[in-house]
Formats: structure tokens, C-alpha cells, sequence
């Protein structure tokens, strides 16, 4: 098949950094153009999409080159992308073979074939067909026809079978051998196989032949178990009657003991309602007696602060009644000493009118008498003053045992109110005493009451872990009984199957065997006592 270029797309691929879609529309194409222009890029994208994973053929030292690296005007590409169009009849779009090659820069790669994207293998195969490769005569590169011409026949050989379209053929072959190979190994192993199936065939047939005896032997055991089974079953069903009864009188006695532990709880609780009625009395009463304890405390306090007081107001009483007869004692004397001064200036009076008397009759005395004035002046001055001081003295002396009256009286009034005070704080006390003994005596009671309670609940505690006890016995009694039962009506069970198994046989043996090789089933051959016959009857 001959196929030529169609078209040539180019992106982001060494020096051609925008998009450049290159047409070939006749059968011979030359590009022309100066060194640098990218004559030798286009051969390198033609071989690059193709297939080529050598990065010295494309002149590059890795394949992330071939991406373009950038210069002053343009930023690097990301991503370089060769689009190939090959065309085997022009003009049909049927025949036209699309191949695109794009690679990243983190260097992962991709193929596409018809924009469907494909294995590396699925594009060379596709090639092949067509006779091109990147290998191949299809691109001849500078050099290589001198190459051609000093080669090898042997190397000129590969050349012309590619030109004849059989290369491809070659490389089906060179694959297929490889899987002849292993498919004859395949053969070879599966002739083994079937050599050593066959000699295994006779043992296989030897050991059929036992198991078909096993199974006879199977059968005349089950038989034998089956009847076994049975009788197993009649002594199983007389003990379940017995258990049942048994567990029939557990159930009973469970349920009298529930009963009576009900009761015994119901007066364990009734008497838990009344401990604890009790008990907050005797709460009561030691609150009680708390507070008539703090309020005797107070009223003893109460008590010693008035007897602090009235002493205090005795010593104050002392006090003042002594002040009161010094007081007294000094106003006596005042008013002697006022009585003198009266009577010094009576005499003083007297002794002027017989000075002023005698001034009539005496001239010649009358300096002498002048001067005797002037001085009973003054001494009249003076006694005034004193007279003055000593009015003054018993004014103060009147106002001063005035306020001691006073508080003579304060005094007395306070006296009379700390022993009314006292007299009720001794009749509170005697009170509070007699409370406290009452409290005490309450106490007490209720406190034999609660040792009686106590002794109660410890009995009836006794009882109920007693009762509690029997009943997890009976509890145990009967799991093992209610267990013992499952088994009976387990074994019960199989026996059934067993002799359901046992009706449906003679129906299986008729259906297999002839009326002259059956002789009959087991029971005909039976020969029981009367107590297990209707049982046999029941199980035949």
C-alpha cells in the first residue's frame, strides 16, 4: 500500500513555538530555505510522530528538548505536539491515516491515532502495514545513501523486503513464533496430563467400587441405628414425662417462693419506710436539742453579761453613794462657812454704822475711821466673794447631787430590769431543762426503736438472702432441667426423622428391588416384648 504526506501540524516543537500546519499537496515536495530556518526540525517532527524514542537521532540530549525552550519574545512552551496525515488515495477521506504525538513537560507522552488515543506498539503496527517506520527507507537523512551503498547485502536485504511490504509480515512472524513455542509446551504438558488421568483411571474405578460398598454398609448401619434410635426414644419420652413433672413441681415451689419472698420484701420495705420515719424523727430531735443547747448557751451568756452589768452597777452605786456623802459633808460645810461670813458681815454692818455714828461725833477720828471702813469694805468684799464662790460651790453641789439621784435611779430602774431579766432567763432555763431532758428521753426511744428496727431488717435480710439463695437453686434446677428437656425433644426430633426416613424406605427399596429379592422390611422379622411392640408399631 503507497501512502503519501498530506499534511504536516506542528505546535510548540523546537523552533516552531505557535502553531504551523505544513500542506504537501503534490507527489515530490522540497523545502527550501537559509540555515536556522527549521528544514531539519521538519524531518525531526516527521520522525518523532512516527515513533522514534531516540533522542541523538533527533539531535537533542533528552526528549524534553525537543519542547521549545522560549527565547526574548515568547515565554517556553509547555507542551510540544506533532499531528501527521498520511493519505493512500487522495481525495477519499476513508483512506486518511491520522497520527498525533504529544509530550509534557514532566516528560509523561502520549499517542493518537484517528484523535483516539493508542499504544506506541498499535501505531508501528499500523505502519508496518503501510511500509514506514522511523528505521526505515521512508526517511533518508543526510548521509545515509552512501550508507545504503557501502552496506552488507545482509543490511541491504531489510531495505528491500520493507520496500516489498513483507517487513511486516517478518514481525508477525518473529511474534508468533514465540507463542507457537509456548502453545506446543502447552500441548506437551496436557498429553502428560491425560497419560497420568489415565493410569489414575483404574484406582479411580477400584475406589468407586468401595464407595458403592461403603455406601451399602451405610445404609445397613443406618437401619441398625435407626432401631436403636427408637428405642433410644422410648426410654427418652419416659424421661421426659418424668422431667416435665419435675419441672411442673419446680415451677410450683418457684412460684411459693416468689410469693413469700414478695411478702418478706414487702415487709422488709414497710419496715425500711418506718426506719427511715424514725430516723428522721430522731433528726428532728437532735435539731431540737441543738438549737435549745445553742439557746441555753445564749441565755448563759445573757445571763453572765447581766451579772457583769449589775456588778458593775453596784460598784457604780458604791461610787456614787460615797461621792454622795462627801458631797454632803462638803455642802455642811459651806453652809457653816456661809453662816460665819453672814454673821462677819452682820457684825461688819454694825461696826460701819457705829464708824459713820461716830464720824458725826468724832471728826478728829475720822481718817482712822475712813481707813477702818475701806478695810471692812474690802473685808465685806471679800466675804461677798466668798459668800459668792461658796453659793456657787452649793449650786454646783445641789446640780451635781441632782445627776447622782438620777442615776441612783438609772441605777435602781436597771436593777429591777436585770432581775426581772434574770428571773425569766432562770424560768427559759428551767424550761429549756426540762425540754432537753424530754429530747433526751425521746432520743433515747426512738433510738431502742431503731436498734429494734435494726435487729428487724437484720433478720428479715437473713431471711430474704436465704430465700434468694433457694431461689437461684431453683433457678439452676430448672436451666438444668429446661436443658435436659431440650435434649429429650432434640433426640425426639431425630428419632422422628429417623423414623420418617424408616416409613419412606420399604416405598425406596419397593421402587428399586423386584418382589422376589425383597423380603420384607425389619419388623416382619421381629420378634419384641409387649412393652416396646406398640412402640415398633409406631416407628414400622
Amino acid at each position: 500500500m503507497s501512502v503519501r504526506i498530506s499534511s504536516l501540524t506542528l505546535e510548540g516543537f523546537k523552533s516552531f513555538a505557535g502553531k504551523v500546519e505544513l500542506a504537501f499537496p503534490g507527489n515530490i515536495i522540497a523545502i527550501v530555505g537559509p540555515n536556522g530556518a527549521g528544514k531539519s526540525n521538519i524531518c525531526d517532527a516527521i520522525a518523532w510522530v512516527l515513533g522514534e524514542q531516540s533522542a541523538r537521532l533527533l539531535r537533542s540530549q533528552t526528549m524534553g528538548d525537543v519542547i521549545f525552550a522560549g527565547s526574548a519574545q515568547r515565554p517556553p512552551a509547555a507542551a510540544a505536539q506533532v499531528t501527521l496525515i498520511l493519505d493512500s488515495h487522495p481525495g477519499h477521506p476513508d483512506h486518511r491515516l491520522e497520527i498525533s504525538r504529544r509530550i509534557l513537560r514532566d516528560g509523561t507522552s502520549e499517542y493518537r491515532l484517528g484523535g483516539r488515543r493508542v499504544r506506541l506498539k498499535d501505531i508501528q503496527d499500523k505502519l508496518a502495514e503501510a511500509g514506514l517506520g522511523t528505521r526505515a527507507y521512508a526517511i533518508i537523512e543526510q548521509g545515509r545513501v552512501s550508507q545504503v551503498l557501502s552496506a552488507k547485502p545482509t543490511d541491504r536485504r531489510a531495505l528491500f523486503e520493507e520496500a516489498a511490504g513483507i517487513s511486516h509480515y517478518r514481525l508477525r512472524r518473529h511474534e508468533a513464533e514465540p507463542k507457537l513455542a509456548e502453545t506446543k509446551a502447552h500441548l506437551e504438558r496436557v498429553s502428560d496430563i491425560v497419560a497420568e488421568v489415565k493410569r489414575e483411571y483404574g484406582s479411580i474405578r477400584r475406589q468407586a467400587r468401595q464407595a458403592q460398598r461403603h455406601a451399602q454398609l451405610r445404609e445397613e448401619l443406618q437401619r441398625v441405628t435407626t432401631l436403636l434410635a427408637v428405642l433410644r426414644w422410648a426410654e427418652a419420652k419416659g424421661k421426659l414425662q418424668a422431667l416435665q413433672q419435675e419441672v411442673a413441681a419446680g415451677e410450683e415451689q418457684h412460684a411459693q417462693k416468689a410469693a413469700a419472698l414478695a411478702q418478706v420484701e414487702a415487709e422488709l420495705l414497710r419496715i425500711q419506710r418506718k426506719w427511715e420515719e424514725k430516723a428522721g424523727e430522731l433528726a428532728n430531735l437532735r435539731e431540737e436539742q441543738a438549737r435549745v443547747a445553742g439557746q441555753c448557751q445564749r441565755l448563759e451568756a445573757e445571763e453572765a453579761a447581766c451579772r457583769r452589768e449589775l456588778d458593775t452597777l453596784r460598784s457604780r452605786q458604791e461610787q456614787v453613794a460615797a461621792l454622795l456623802a462627801q458631797t454632803q459633808g462638803q455642802i455642811q460645810e459651806e453652809q457653816l462657812r456661809q453662816q460665819e461670813l453672814t454673821q462677819k458681815l452682820a457684825q461688819a454692818e454694825e461696826e460701819v454704822g457705829k464708824v459713820q455714828e461716830e464720824t458725826v461725833l468724832r471728826e478728829e477720828a475720822a481718817k482712822e475711821a475712813e481707813k477702818l471702813a475701806r478695810e471692812a469694805e474690802a473685808q465685806a468684799e471679800e466675804a461677798r466673794q466668798k459668800l459668792l464662790r461658796a453659793v456657787a460651790a452649793a449650786s454646783e453641789a445641789r446640780n451635781r447631787f441632782h445627776r447622782l439621784q438620777l442615776e441612783v435611779e438609772q441605777i435602781r430602774y436597771q436593777q429591777t430590769r436585770l432581775s426581772a431579766e434574770r428571773e425569766r432567763l432562770s424560768q427559759h432555763l428551767q424550761q429549756a431543762a426540762g425540754e432537753e431532758q424530754e429530747a433526751s428521753h425521746r432520743e433515747r426511744e426512738c433510738q431502742a426503736e431503731l436498734e429494734r428496727v435494726q435487729a428487724q431488717q437484720q433478720k428479715l435480710q437473713a431471711l430474704v438472702d436465704q430465700e434468694r439463695k433457694e431461689l437461684k437453686e431453683l433457678a439452676e434446677k430448672r436451666d438444668e432441667l429446661e436443658h435436659r428437656l431440650w435434649q429429650v425433644r432434640h433426640e425426639r426430633e431425630a428419632v422422628q426423622r429417623a423414623r420418617a426416613q424408616l416409613r419412606a424406605l420399604p416405598q425406596s427399596l419397593a421402587k428399586v428391588l423386584s418382589d422376589q429379592q425383597l423380603a420384607g422390611t425389619v419388623a416382619d422379622y421381629l420378634n419384641p416384648p409387649p412393652e416396646l411392640a406398640k412402640t415398633l408399631d409406631q416407628a414400622y
